[in-house]
């Protein structure tokens, strides 16, 4: 066998490999002449397949196996850009957020730690500016910004600001170093107020009276500027954030229902469940096993006879915990997650139940239902026998005591009392 032969033997077998691991290698806009967008589209084993319409510019990263794309995402308004990700073994897309710019120059960069991160320059209303963004979403943003180049774990540019260059850690350009819950000082306001950075690009603004905000985050590397739902800003200096002792938002903890839990309740009615493991955090127990949840049903509905409403759903909130030594404390949570439930819940912590024909039991009974046309006599015998073997179709929610559920904190609660193992 020839060195040739062998070559494309090779490239036979190994060319499909090849191809799904690489997927964006060939990725581009095929923008129409006069267009400003197009699809982003890839070459696929000699296929041209679309990854994305409306498409402005579009780069393989991370050795081709992934994708950055600019894009107009679906009724953006007018000059709204979007910086989208795509995964290339799982072809799903994430939105990393708003650009101020519908064209840059990619620079991408992997840290000593392993993860990816990019700089994309360009202009704009005139001026240059710098986005940095990881695979999760947009971090930073450095107006008067230009010509990025990156260290290991840095990244110098050119500054407008200070007239040369710059050099700032990519840990606090990417909000990486902000994991804690921060007490917020500051001259002009009298409360006293707590924030807290996600890793989804969310911020929590926590207040002393039990309120909360949510918004969006962003940093220079030196302050910290949030953008609530309102549109005002907050820009916090790094020096002016203290970190405080607490249950951070996003944690997730197990907890028992202490009563049935059915889609037909009523709204405002009590729900109570006991912690089952502590709430441990920088190996501290700020929440004992057996701290006492309790709460309301927020909303819910039955299917009853399915006139107004295909499945069932349940919403419940916990809005207060009670310590196993007699002290409360209020809390803001939505459930996460119930277990072993064959219903689902969505990322505003509703129950949603499932149709009735979509059971095991109604795709049995319609399986059944045949039999009559051959042999009624069958047809009495396995529907009777399977109604007791399958129980057939319950669309409603139906939860006994003793149910695990996970529950997720949405705010940060502040505490520093911490509590020994078994107490």
């Amino acid at each position: 066998m020839t060195n040739r032969t062998l070559f494309v033997l090779l490239l036979t077998i190994c060319g499909p490999m090849f191809s799904q691991e690489l997927p964006f290698v060939d990725i581009h806009v095929d923008k129409k002449p006069g267009q400003q967008t197009g699809p982003a589209v890839v070459l696929v084993n000699g296929k041209v397949r679309r990854i994305l319409p409306r498409a402005l510019q579009a780069w393989p990263v991370m050795d081709g196996r992934n994708a950055l794309i600019i894009a107009l995402a679906p009724k953006a308004k007018e000059g709204e850009y979007h910086l989208i990700y795509v995964d290339g073994a799982t072809k799903k897309r994430r939105d990393l957020g708003v650009l101020p710019f519908a064209s840059a120059d990619l620079t991408a960069h992997k840290q000593s730690s392993g993860k990816s991160v990019f700089a994309l320059s360009s202009t704009a209303n005139g001026k240059p500016e710098l986005v940095i963004a990881d695979t999760n979403g947009i971090r930073g943003r450095l107006n008067g910004a230009s010509a990025p180049e990156f260290g290991t774990d840095t990244l110098t540019f050119h500054s407008n600001q200070s007239s040369g260059t710059k050099t700032l850690l990519l840990n606090a350009l990417l909000g990486q170093d902000m994991k804690a819950i921060y007490e917020v000082k500051t001259s002009d306001s009298g409360k006293t107020q707590y924030v807290q950075f996600l890793q989804d690009g969310t911020s929590v603004l926590a207040e002393s009276d039990g309120l909360f905000h949510t918004g969006k985050w962003l940093t220079n590397g030196e302050e910290m500027i949030v953008t609530r739902k309102n549109g005002s800003q907050s820009e916090w200096p790094r020096a002016l954030l203290t970190p405080v002792t607490g249950v951070p938002a996003g944690t997730r903890l197990a907890v028992r229902l202490l009563q049935p839990l059915v889609s037909e309740s009523a709204k405002g009615d009590s729900v109570k469940g006991v912690l089952i493991s502590p709430a441990t955090i920088d190996n501290a127990i700020l929440l004992p096993q057996g701290s006492e949840f309790s709460g309301t049903i927020v909303a819910a509905h039955g299917v009853g006879w399915a006139i107004k409403h295909e499945t069932a759903a349940l919403t419940l909130e916990f809005n207060t915990v009670k310590l196993p030594d007699g002290s409360a404390a209020s809390v803001h949570t939505q459930l996460y997650q119930v277990e072993n439930s064959r219903e689902s819940v969505n990322n505003k912590g509703k129950i949603q139940g499932i149709r009735s024909t979509g059971t095991p039991g109604h795709s049995a009974e319609s399986k059944i239902a045949s039999v009559a046309a051959l042999d009624p006599v069958a047809y009495l015998f396995t529907t009777t026998a399977a109604t007791a073997a399958l129980g057939f179709a319950e669309p409603e929610i139906l939860y006994p005591a003793g149910t695990e559920v996970l529950v997720e904190f949405t705010a940060p609660l502040i505490t520093s009392k911490t509590y020994s193992r078994g107490s």
